[in-house]
């Protein structure tokens, strides 16, 4: 059982410390600035609602990961070197969720509003950073039933749309050829939707882009030495936007875009994608749908079919990314537009 009254103590040693943002429509707040060109606002201006401390583990929560009861909730189909899981998600003492990798770990609280981290070396204050920002934080947003898209999302005027597409797809690539063209980030990687009677809204992330160098070098107005890696740990680059590309507020979305990295055409072009590959390609691109129970799936569900009656779904078939990034730009551009008109 829970240490009496452990999170109420925990909840009075933050209230005068600690950076806080705005990430993912969470107000969060941190013992220490977190990597990643977070902006850091005011208490006054936020509304906490996640509290993450990292560094060694509280005593009350080291012992309660050694001797407290424990339900395995997901392991990663992917091994280590060593034969092991990349993670695995285990529900503690019912009250906690362990999300364990070989050498970060992260504990949440059921309802996903606090959260604690510790790592060993070599992995840095950076690299607990880019956990948190990504499947930590991702997490958190599951426990609070948001639906989230593994996509990268960019605003035109007042309305936004998404890309989404399997793993090496183009992605964050074609965000940032978009953003070059003048166009404005809303987030990479997570993208939360908030559905309301007033439609289904994109909500922001933070305002970075994570790129392979490959696609930094195919960029007109970066280089290498503009995008320093995530961290010493890692290979792909940070490309940090600056605050008149980065949308702040959620916005309208009214496309998502499916990058189809198998086909090969003369030139790109966009065509509409009917009930069942649309709901096909929704499945494939949901943020960890693994770490839903039955009933969230459930309730997850019903939200992609309300998406898909709400937002059209766009196949964006034949393109090589890299070395035809001013054409694909330029089809996805004229079909949203279109689509507004």
């Amino acid at each position: 059982m829970a240490e009496p009254n452990r999170m109420s103590k925990y909840e009075r040693s933050i209230e005068d410390e600690g950076w806080v943002s705005s990430i993912y429509g969470l107000g969060i707040q941190v013992n220490a600035p977190l990597s990643g060109g977070i902006p850091v606002g005011k208490k006054s201006d936020v509304e906490i609602d996640v509290a993450i401390e990292l560094g060694p583990f509280p005593d009350w929560l080291g012992q309660t990961l050694q001797s407290g009861s424990r339900q395995s909730q997901y392991q990663c189909e992917y091994q280590n070197k060593d034969g092991t899981p990349i993670y695995v998600l285990d529900e503690l003492d019912g009250e906690f969720f362990h999300l364990q990798y070989e050498r970060i770990e992260f504990v949440l609280t059921r309802q996903g509003d606090f959260i604690w981290g510790q790592w060993s070396e070599p992995l840095t204050w950076d690299d607990a950073s880019l956990f948190v920002l990504g499947p930590v934080l991702g997490l958190a947003l599951r426990l609070r039933g948001s639906l989230c898209l593994h996509s990268s999302s960019i605003a035109i005027t007042d309305k936004a749309f998404a890309i989404i597409g399997p793993s090496g797809a183009g992605k964050s690539t074609t965000a940032a050829a978009l953003l070059e063209r003048g166009y404005c980030l809303l987030g990479d990687d997570i993208l939360p939707l908030h559905f309301s009677e007033a439609g289904i809204f994109a909500i922001p992330g933070y305002p970075r882009l994570r790129l392979w160098p490959t696609s930094v070098e195919a960029l007109k107005t970066r280089s290498l030495a503009d995008c320093p890696p995530l961290s010493s740990n890692h290979t792909k680059r940070a490309q940090d936007i600056i605050s008149t590309q980065f949308i702040s507020e959620p916005m309208p979305l009214k496309a998502i875009y499916v990058l189809d990295w198998a086909s090969k055409a003369e030139k790109p072009y966009i065509e509409p994608l009917d009930k069942l590959p649309g709901w096909q390609a929704l499945c494939s691109n949901i943020y960890r749908p693994e770490w839903q129970n039955a009933t969230q799936r459930q309730q997850e569900f019903l939200l992609m079919g309300n998406l898909l009656k709400q937002v059209p779904l766009r196949h964006l078939r034949g393109y090589r990314v890299l070395d035809r990034l001013e054409e694909l730009c330029e089809t996805i551009v004229a079909d949203f537009k279109m689509l507004e008109m």
